[in-house]
């Protein structure tokens, strides 16, 4: 039952019904759904004055409410292959510990030495982050989310016509989301034969090094790699609260046409009300878009000709005002004396080697989204979003009241932009490349008119391809009620 649950995603048709879309099972950015303005004809909320060719308003309001559920394990990498979500979020499948600790690579590379006369702990081969440098780190992910939205919609007659109806409404998204992660090691040569003493007869070695400072390689990574860049690595975070608040309003010219059933243009705003990234995890857990207020202009359009055609089409351009956002960015780290003190660079390093020197380098301190050495306050040109839908609707199914909707949906996202003071040593292209996103997503929904004040709906949506994204399966029960 629970591999059925997972093939099962979220995807909500109501009159008037409101869509989330955007990544990671982001419920608080909404647009128009089908089963728009035209529906409301058959609840009785218009009544039409053959006398005087006139629309009345009967009904103005339309009130909703939705519960959500969404998982995701796997995702599309940037060659829109298949990973583990894991890969997704980190951009690699899995890294070495050089890739994300600077001083594991200067010893590595035998920049690392103690200056003067030699003893244990000169050679790179007697220093445990040079033997540590090449174990891999793979992350396993897992993403879910639970919640539920409330929205509200005010129809009203626009003044000087007799057929444009208008409309206001908003979205309230309460969200409980939540991350898991496992680590796990392989490889590195710090348990290799050579580095363990035999018969007790070495009085010091790497690996007795290692373990006076640490339990295992958990441990090193934990506190030793993390713990001194200000980041935790939580198995499982949790967060609950709200998510950003939508607001829109549109102009429907349908009955103008008599092949349209709706023609809606509108405009979607959305405020930044979830919670933003303090740099503090590896992964962090986000409710909101991270901070931008945003503006979607689009065009909803309804055509109605048989009971089993009735097509629809959606397009949407999102925008995004600039904010100011906590970013780890890769930084080169130069150094350009032969024997500089450790202590005097910015590398972080256990305090066991904080007597050593170093060799010239000039490295990044990490190659790995969200492990760079610092958090730093950025500014954020979010990248033009595109969105685009196509559907069919079949009514009064069996003739009991009962209409399914079946659509096709792509998200297209340009990458983003970061800029900050002193930027010119900071690899940003490194969350600029992965910031561009595309999303392809089937949807099926089945709504049952109850009576003419209330319809209930079920439905799901699968993302089958996409760029950078989850693969996200979501599923959704909604109830609409009509005064």
């Amino acid at each position: 039952m629970k591999k059925v649950l997972q093939l099962v995603c979220f995807i909500y048709i109501s009159c008037f019904s409101l869509r989330a879309l955007a990544e990671s099972c982001d419920v608080s950015n909404i647009l128009l759904q089908p089963g728009g303005l035209y529906s409301l004809w058959s609840k009785g909320c218009y009544e039409y004055d053959d006398a005087c060719d006139r629309l009345y308003l009967r009904k103005h309001w339309q009130t909703q409410l939705l519960v959500y559920g969404c998982e995701a394990t796997d995702g599309f990498d940037d060659s829109h292959n298949q990973r583990p979500l894991g890969s997704i979020i980190f951009g690699k499948n899995e890294f070495q510990v050089k890739d994300v600790f600077l001083a594991s690579k200067l010893s590595l590379d035998d920049n690392l030495f103690l200056p003067g006369m030699a003893s244990f702990g000169s050679e790179r081969d007697e220093q445990y982050l040079s033997l540590l440098a090449s174990t891999k780190v793979r992350i396993e992910a897992e993403e879910r989310e639970l919640g539920f939205n409330t929205s509200s919609i005010y129809l009203f007659q626009l003044p000087r016509t007799c057929y444009a109806i208008g409309a206001l409404g908003f979205q309230l998204p309460v969200r409980h989301k939540r991350h898991c992660m496992t680590l796990d090691f392989e490889d590195g040569t710090l348990f290799g034969a050579e580095t363990i003493p035999v018969g007790g007869m070495l009085e010091e070695s790497t690996l007795k090094q290692f373990f006076r400072d640490f339990q295992g390689l958990e441990d090193f990574f934990r506190r030793g790699v993390l713990g001194p860049k200000g980041l935790t690595f939580l198995k499982r975070q949790y967060k609950t609260g709200l998510g950003d608040i939508s607001l829109f309003g549109l102009i429907d010219f349908g009955l103008y046409f008599d092949t349209v059933e709706a023609l809606q243009v509108g405009m979607n705003v959305i405020f930044p009300t979830g919670n933003k990234r303090t740099g503090s995890k590896v992964w962090e857990v986000e409710l909101g878009n991270g901070g931008a207020y945003q503006f979607e202009p689009f065009i909803n359009m309804y055509f109605c000709y048989r009971r089993a055609i009735n097509p629809m089409v959606y397009v949407g351009v999102r925008f995004s005002k600039d904010f100011t956002a906590l970013r780890r960015i890769p930084q080169l780290i130069v150094n350009a004396d032969n024997n500089a003190a450790i202590a005097d660079t910015p590398v972080i390093i256990p305090s066991r080697f904080s007597s050593h020197s170093v060799r010239e380098f000039s490295e990044n301190n990490s190659s790995v989204l969200y492990f760079a050495d610092r958090a730093r306050a950025v500014t954020v040109s979010r990248g033009e979003e595109y969105f685009a839908r196509i559907g069919n609707y079949i009514y009064d199914i069996m003739q009991c009241g009962f209409y399914l909707g079946v659509f096709y949906d792509v998200h297209v996202k340009r990458k983003d932009s970061l800029s900050f003071k002193d930027s010119k040593n900071f690899n940003v292209k490194l969350f600029e490349e992965t910031s561009a996103k595309t999303a392809h997503k089937i949807s099926w929904s089945i709504a049952y008119a109850h009576s003419n004040k209330t319809e209930l709906y079920i439905g799901s949506q699968h993302v089958v391809a996409g760029k950078n994204v989850p693969q996200q399966h979501k599923v959704f029960a909604s109830i609409a009620w009509f005064f």
